[in-house]
């Protein structure tokens, strides 16, 4: 198994002022580290060569894919202190739909962990730890956010949502969101929330009437927000942030 550090080098521009050192797990322990770069511009675009040895070949490859290539985050899952297991999972499981993928102990004589999924892709999405001990809402987290993939989801949720007690449920709309926004059992937010087709900057938010058909839904977001300057079809808004970070 390597292990690979960025260390910067001041003299080179930004995206390329960076060395590779890598340190091999082999019962010979060797250290390569490439102290050099030879920069060349081609048209906008700027590419870098290790001066390295011929043992050293190898690295070229890694290196290059080093300097083009920023670390790509993304979400994976959310860990929850719960007080109640069978009431919270009761309401992730029958009103979510989430299902329980995993459970076990933490450690000898821990609690269990619970591991919860929607997605056949992903082996939880959330986890719950029943060790917390007061009942009052958490203040370390405004809310959790879920995408659905039809805009008939979102009346079927809020249909279902309003025949739980205790739950509180706030239609409003971002502009390029239609949301739903509660609370689960423990006070813990949440926001299940349906793309609309255009960008608008943020922060917005206006209520929206769950009520309306799609084609209404669409129509009044576009005449409460077509008039913000930045209103425009997403796929041009995402277009012009993947040239922004991909020039």
């Amino acid at each position: 198994k390597s292990a690979c550090h960025l260390l910067p080098l001041p003299s080179l521009p930004p995206r390329l002022a960076q060395a590779v050192k890598c340190s091999m797990g082999l019962p010979r322990q060797t250290m390569f580290l490439v102290e050099k770069f030879k920069v060349a511009a081609v048209g906008q675009k700027q590419t870098a060569k290790a001066l390295a040895t011929s043992q050293q070949q190898w690295f070229y490859q890694l290196v290059e894919k080093c300097k083009e290539t920023a670390m790509q985050l993304t979400w994976s899952h959310a860990v929850m202190y719960v007080h109640s297991e069978q009431v919270m999972l009761d309401f992730y499981n029958r009103v979510l739909g989430f299902e329980i993928t995993d459970r076990g102990p933490l450690g000898d004589n821990g609690p269990d962990i619970i591991f919860l999924s929607q997605s056949p892709n992903e082996h939880h999405q959330l986890a719950m730890l029943p060790v917390r001990q007061g009942t009052d809402a958490s203040n370390s987290v405004n809310h959790f956010a879920f995408r659905v993939a039809q805009f008939s989801d979102l009346q079927e949720l809020y249909s279902a949502l309003s025949q739980v007690d205790g739950v509180n449920i706030g239609p409003l709309s971002h502009g390029n969101t239609l949301s739903l926004y509660f609370n689960d059992p423990e006070g813990n937010g949440l926001e299940v929330f349906w793309d609309t087709p255009w960008h608008v900057a943020q922060p917005q938010g206006e209520t929206w009437d769950v009520a309306m058909t799609q084609e209404q839904a669409l129509a009044w977001v576009e005449e409460t927000f077509g008039n913000e300057p930045s209103f425009q079809p997403s796929e041009h808004y995402y277009a012009q942030r993947r040239m922004k970070t991909n020039p």
